[in-house]
């Protein structure tokens, strides 16, 4: 059975983090963890870890580390164990670099074993993560669900339902 919550959070402003306190204790020891740029926090990082949840999330361009090991490098690609974070937050990870179209693409992982988890899917996973943004995106932009009416859930909820009732007819 798969696990799922949702989670509404009225505060437009909020920012990502405000919301680790609820992820991490929903979480099962085993399970994957796909993320942004803006869920990024070094604590976390550790608290997952120890939580036995593997994450896989992109680096962000001024990321600060050390290179502990290299476990793979050709002209695309580079695998490395490195050191994050100073003094109790100090902790390794995976950092793979890709060079894609002329661009390095970096993500972070905590799952070190290369065998568990190689670079290809490590990589095919976090880019598998861009279709949930596309489908967001076309959900959002094609019925015009990008600025909403209210904020209260209920005028929310009215607003999606009605957008989505008013495509389907003229769907029919």
């Amino acid at each position: 059975m798969v696990q799922r919550h949702i989670w509404y959070e009225p505060d437009a402003d909020a920012h990502d983090q405000r919301f680790w306190p609820k992820i991490i204790p929903s979480l099962k020891a085993g399970s994957l963890l796909l993320f942004d740029l803006g869920f990024t926090n070094l604590q976390v990082f550790a608290e997952l870890t120890e939580a036995k949840v593997t994450f896989i999330t992109r680096a962000k361009s001024n990321l600060s580390y050390q290179v502990k090991c290299t476990l793979f490098q050709s002209v695309a690609v580079q695998d490395e164990v490195v050191w994050i974070g100073s003094r109790e937050q100090r902790q390794e990870v995976r950092l793979v670099k890709v060079l894609y179209r002329g661009n390095w693409y970096r993500s972070l992982s905590n799952e070190l074993d290369d065998k568990k988890l190689p670079v290809r899917y490590l990589v095919s996973l976090y880019w598998q993560r861009w279709r949930i943004e596309d489908a967001y995106h076309t959900v959002k932009r094609l019925p015009g669900l990008a600025y909403f009416w209210g904020g209260a859930q209920n005028a929310v909820e009215m607003q999606v339902a009605a957008t989505w009732i008013f495509l389907l007819s003229w769907l029919i």
